[in-house]
């Protein structure tokens, strides 16, 4: 029995590969949580410039569309004409309030694929297929 190995070895060895794994799917993990912060910032940036943009020349546009219909009724309707901008302009207030409620519901929960593939894992752990998932996790890592 000179070349069997120890007895303590190869439940080191086991625990050497089990936190091997346990590191590859926290790895995996952390960069798909990067990934997803960094889609998120983009997005969001993305948004804020375009929303200042539209403001801005929305504003101006409606201002200036205000003052051209002051001017034209200013001697036969002048007060219907400022009523009539204050109704479009609160119509308008309402549509966008109900739109960026609307946007705000149909956006997808931040880190919500890190959430899902961290819930597959622990199934996956709790099923004993945890070793199987990093194996092909590291296959797809490969290929890209």
């Amino acid at each position: 029995m000179a070349g069997a190995p120890p007895p303590g070895s190869r439940s080191a060895d086991a625990l050497v590969r089990l936190l091997q794994s346990l590191l590859a799917v926290v790895e995996t993990r952390g960069r798909l949580l990067s990934t997803e912060l960094e889609e998120e910032r983009a997005w969001l940036e993305l948004r804020v410039i375009f929303a200042v943009v539209a403001a801005l020349a929305g504003g101006f546009a409606l201002l200036l569309f205000t003052l051209l219909a002051v001017v034209v009724f200013w001697d036969t309707h002048r007060l219907e004409a400022l009523a009539t901008a204050g109704l479009v302009y609160a119509a308008i207030a309402a549509w966008a309030g109900l739109r960026v409620a609307r946007i705000g519901a149909e956006k997808p929960a931040l880190l919500g694929s890190t959430l899902a593939e961290l819930a597959r894992d622990r199934e996956a752990l709790r099923s004993g297929t945890l070793a199987r998932r990093v194996a092909e996790a590291e296959g797809d890592e490969g290929a890209a």
